[in-house]
């Protein structure tokens, strides 16, 4: 009797072909079958898959697995411009499935990452990390025309795995910043290409100066980095393409650097409610071209003018 295989829930056409092997994991044997799949039974890039065998009990005679589109399978978090976390999501797991590799063969039973022009190893328990005690296998050779201090040119920098033992969860951290394209390889020789999210900004932008409309008030403003106490006599504070009247404090005494400057904000400034952007500038000759003058941003901030006298629809 002939099995029945659907996908979806639609039997797929006969006729199938099946092979008889062995699991290279278990050493168990396996019947596979091969099948012709038509595009449209297959929905958000997989589906589930069942065998079965007519007239027999479905308990013993009836088989179901999920599927995914084969790049799909892993989930990739960043967790700093070198290190990542690769989950796969499909139940194959990074140790065992049709990726993997029998512990008996004498193949490598590693998985291997391409990220850029470097290529690292994922260890797992079924790859585990050299023994640090033990003497340190021989660096590839350099390429040539390679300098000693670039770290790409080892074809795998040294890195200790950040996660070990884990079924189906690896993580790896890289000698530099890795991209947002990679390639796995598994043992088996399978490739699959990975996406490697951005990493998420962690500084949130400063909060606005809060000042009442039709009030004046003075503000500081620090400077992105610390200027020259000559350069102050350079300096000017712009709003609304207006400059705005400002001091300059008193020089770091240990420095004699200007760590910011004191700005006052005009009630022409507030004279409407809104969100205003305050910006100091360096008015300073061009180094390349001489007699021509830039301004160079050197420190911003933002006010909200907030009116005292309105509703909460913002209505006087």
């Amino acid at each position: 009797i002939s099995p029945i295989v659907s996908v979806n829930g639609t039997a797929l056409p006969f006729p199938y072909s099946l092979f008889e092997g062995t699991n290279p994991a278990t050493n168990q044997p396996w019947l596979t079958i091969q099948a012709t799949m038509p595009d449209d039974v297959i929905t958000d890039g997989g589906g589930v898959v069942k065998v079965s065998w007519p007239f027999l009990p479905p308990d013993q005679w009836t088989a179901a697995q999920r599927f995914f589109d084969a790049d799909l399978a892993f989930q990739v978090k960043r967790v700093s411009e070198k290190t990542i976390i690769i989950q796969r999501v499909n139940g194959g797991g990074f140790v065992e499935g049709a990726d993997s590799i029998n512990p008996h063969d004498s193949r490598d039973r590693c998985w291997k990452l391409i990220a850029g022009d470097v290529a690292q190893t994922l260890y797992t328990s079924a790859c585990p990390a050299p023994d640090k005690k033990q003497k340190p296998a021989p660096k590839p050779p350099r390429p040539k025309g390679c300098k000693a201090a670039k770290p790409d040119c080892n074809a795998e920098p040294p890195a200790d795995p950040i996660l070990t033992g884990l079924y189906d969860t690896v993580g790896i951290s890289s000698a530099s910043a890795l991209p947002e394209k990679a390639v796995l390889i598994a043992p088996s020789g399978a490739v699959y290409s990975i996406a490697i999210p951005k990493l998420k900004a962690t500084e949130e932008d400063p909060k606005p100066v809060v000042v009442n409309q039709n009030d004046a008030s003075w503000i500081d403003i620090t400077f992105k980095s610390p200027l020259d106490a000559a350069k102050g006599k350079l300096l000017h504070v712009e709003a609304n393409d207006g400059n705005l009247p400002y001091k300059l404090p008193e020089p770091d005494k240990k420095t004699g650097r200007l760590k910011s400057v004191h700005v006052e904000i005009t009630r022409a400034l507030t004279a409407k409610s809104g969100s205003v952007e305050v910006t100091a500038f360096l008015h300073e000759q061009d180094a390349k071209e001489k007699g021509k003058y830039i301004d160079t941003v050197v420190g911003s901030t933002k006010i909200q003018v907030v009116c005292t006298h309105c509703n909460e629809k913002g209505e006087k």
